[in-house]
């Protein structure tokens, strides 16, 4: 039914549904149906009344905002976050550190290298004012703080990395000679002064290496002390010394021996093993790069550098040559190992006698002060015994150390068990003639065993240097697989093998300025091939023998040339060659070439004499400074030309 004529009032808001159908009253005419956008918005007001429970005159519910995403770059920088996070913690618990060690290497030496090309040099950026040559002085004190900044740098560098990175700065210690005054000032600091690993961590090995029993079981009755009160039995839990691998602790036991406990260091093992790891990637890319035979050589190396992390094996390196030593009549007495103690010694952990001595870079200053030489030490008796000890371990046992740097020799006076010892007289202190001086050959970590035929081509090799045998020496070079013995010759003897005159010389160098940048890196290829032989033939031993030599050379350098050094090593290869066989290679030598070798080896002793008794005559007529100056006059002429080497391949002069 329709209504008509009817007014309606409807409640403000209130929302139609109805349809005009459905409406059972008639509407006015003047009502206005509402658009169906306003229908839609009224029924969304009256729903969300209806869901809250509240009043229909509540104000309306604003729209709910939408999130915003994230840039991409926000979320780049997410994933690098956390994967920096995991690099973190992967490389500390299971590397070792050695992500971290290896930037924090390249970076020092990019730093470095920036100071230089900033602060160096009349083409440097920063620097060129200070080379107008007008203030010598000034310009001397500014390049010696240039040098002292960088050099305190790197070796700040190598301690932090301990390791392979502290060997590496005790084998640049060794040849300080190439380096500024700076660099050798600072770099002595590496033979025992790395850093320091704290108690807690100390502790922790030794408790981990006896199966977890405390360090007073493990050491029955010690007192556990920051440095020794010399009251009873104790443990000093602050190191006397810290090298690379490991750092030395101080203990006095119950039944009153003092001992020397050498605890490695932790993570040491797994850090070489990555470090030397690295070595090898990039000993192979120098193979791929250049064709020289270094993956074998990377590999050997890798191999010997990993016993020495292993205490067990140098426990059983000095037990052997204890014994080798107690067998030589001439050594026996001079040179001394420590007594190992089996029952307190694990992988990690080396127990040994407690020396009391003077380390032979001490020795220098001592001797050269007659107020502190108290122990009567002459440095060409000390030098003497070091040059005999290794000439006899290379030419004779074939069982030797190649870690003689000063830090692992110590000097010592001692009383003369008998009257029937083996001291020579000259080691016989002249103030009383019941002591004499011996040396304490210290960490035994790294050896190499030569065969007997390598053992002897050593010698000859030797044997034909000193005496100029150039057909000799070119036999042992073709064993080795080299084209040339000449670049070991050199290394050897630390000159020339063959002094060129002057015009050579100079020829050699002008050729050598006007070489082009590959010119120059083929030339270096081809030297560095020479020198390391055929894969397959070069001995791999040679390098740890090189080491061996090298570091005697820098002692003998480093305590002023006191010895004639080749002609001493010569000597005692020619000896051995006649210990092992006297009547010529296997007895096929004819007596006529017996003869010519025996004059030849005396000729060439009386020249060596000759020499040195001419510059002592020399010195006693006041027209020169003596043998030993003329031998360090030589070594740094050679140091020099090494120098000049340096200067060459990175353009920064060393004087």
């Amino acid at each position: 039914m329709m209504i008509r004529n009817a007014r309606c009032s409807l409640p403000a808001g209130f929302g139609l549904r109805l349809s005009r159908q459905q409406t059972t009253r008639r509407i006015s005419p003047t009502f206005q149906w509402p658009s169906n956008a306003q229908q839609g918005q009224r029924f969304i007001a009256s729903s969300s009344t209806a869901s809250t429970g509240s009043s229909p005159t509540a104000s309306p519910t604003p729209p709910v905002k939408s999130k915003r995403k994230l840039k991409w770059y926000w979320h780049a920088l997410i994933i690098v976050a956390e994967l920096a996070v995991v690099d973190y913690f992967f490389d500390k618990y299971v590397l070792g550190g050695a992500t971290f060690r290896t930037a924090d290497a390249y970076g020092t030496l990019a730093l470095v290298g920036l100071d230089y090309k900033l602060y160096y040099g009349r083409a440097s950026w920063l620097g060129r004012k200070q080379y107008d040559g007008s203030n010598l002085a000034e310009k001397d004190a500014y390049e010696q703080r240039l040098h002292r900044r960088n050099a305190e740098r790197i070796v700040a560098m190598l301690k932090r990395n301990g390791g392979l990175y502290t060997k590496m700065g005790q084998a640049l210690a060794m040849q300080g000679s190439v380096f500024p005054q700076e660099y050798q000032r600072m770099f002595g600091e590496m033979f025992d002064d790395a850093l320091k690993t704290s108690w807690k961590d100390i502790k922790k090995v030794i408790e981990a290496d006896f199966d977890g029993k405390g360090i007073e079981n493990v050491f029955p009755g010690v007192r556990l002390v920051d440095k020794d009160d010399g009251d009873g039995p104790i443990f000093e839990t602050q190191p006397r010394a810290s090298a690379s691998i490991a750092q030395l602790h101080f203990a006095r036991l119950a039944d009153e021996r003092e001992v020397a406990v050498k605890v490695q260091k932790p993570l040491v093992a797994k850090q070489v093993g990555w470090d030397l790891w690295l070595l090898k990637i990039m000993a192979d890319y120098t193979a791929w790069m250049t064709g020289l035979p270094m993956t074998s050589m990377g590999e050997f190396v890798s191999k010997m550098v990993m016993e020495e992390t292993d205490f067990m094996h140098e426990a059983s390196n000095a037990e052997e040559m204890s014994k080798l030593l107690a067998s030589d009549p001439r050594l026996k007495d001079r040179v001394y190992v420590p007594k190992v103690y089996r029952d307190l010694t694990t992988t990690h952990i080396l127990t040994t006698e407690w020396i009391h001595g003077h380390q032979l870079w001490q020795v220098k200053d001592m001797a050269a002060n007659k107020e502190t030489n108290v122990l009567g030490i002459r440095l060409g008796d000390v030098m003497e015994t070091v040059i005999e000890l290794f000439s006899t371990q290379i030419f004779r046992w074939g069982f030797v150390h190649c870690d003689p740097h000063p830090g692992n020799i110590l000097v010592r006076r001692l009383d003369i068990p008998t009257s029937t010892s083996s001291f020579p007289t000259s080691l016989i202190s002249p103030n009383n003639n019941t002591t004499a001086m011996q040396l304490v050959l210290l960490d035994h970590g790294l050896y190499v065993r030569l065969s007997d035929d390598l053992r002897r081509q050593y010698a000859h090799f030797w044997e034909a240097m000193v005496t100029g045998d150039d057909v000799a020496l070119q036999e042992v070079a073709s064993a080795w697989g080299m084209k040339s013995a000449d670049a070991w010759a050199e290394a050897s003897l630390f000159r020339p093998y063959k002094t060129a005159d002057a015009d050579n010389k100079a020829k050699q160098k002008q050729c050598r300025s006007q070489e082009t940048p590959e010119e120059r890196k083929q030339r270096m290829i081809d030297e560095a091939g020479a020198y390391l032989g055929e894969e397959g033939m070069f001995p791999q031993e040679l390098i740890f023998l090189e080491r061996n030599v090298t570091l005697v050379q820098g002692n003998n350098q480093f305590l002023g040339s006191p010895l004639n050094r080749v002609k001493m090593i010569g000597m005692y290869a020619m000896r051995a060659l006649r210990e092992d066989d006297p009547k010529g290679t296997s007895g096929t030598m004819s007596w006529q070439a017996q003869v010519r070798r025996k004059m030849r080896f005396t000729w060439t002793l009386m020249i060596l004499d000759t020499v040195y008794y001419w510059s002592w005559l020399k010195q006693y007529w006041g027209y020169g400074n003596g043998f030993e100056a003329e031998l360090k006059e030589a070594e740094d002429r050679q140091s020099k030309e090494m120098k000049d080497a340096v200067a060459e391949l990175f353009g920064i002069a060393t004087d």
